[in-house]
């Protein structure tokens, strides 16, 4: 199954070409803003399919700069980072 990138702008003028897109041509669509993923459509049946295996079947490697967010969320949630909140 193929990968094709997409900007926010793109896909908004585009929705429906790329939605049908998706389902006919079993294509991934990685919607990307300022040049970082931050979402994906993938076709119902795919989707259906990997719901069996949960996360464990998303192809983390692609989203490594994702990860590390998540691990310093994750550290500063409990406690090893200091952090201000703003009022």
């Amino acid at each position: 199954m193929a990968d094709f990138f997409v900007s926010v702008h793109e896909l908004k003028a585009r929705l429906s070409e790329y939605l049908t897109r998706s389902s006919q041509q079993k294509e991934r669509i990685i919607i990307k803003r300022r040049e970082k993923p931050i979402a994906m459509i993938v076709p119902l049946q795919e989707n259906a399919e990997k719901q069996e295996g949960g996360l464990a079947t998303v192809p983390w490697e692609n989203f490594q700069e994702l990860g590390e967010l998540v691990e310093a969320v994750y550290k500063e949630r409990h406690g090893e980072i200091h952090r201000e909140v703003p009022f």
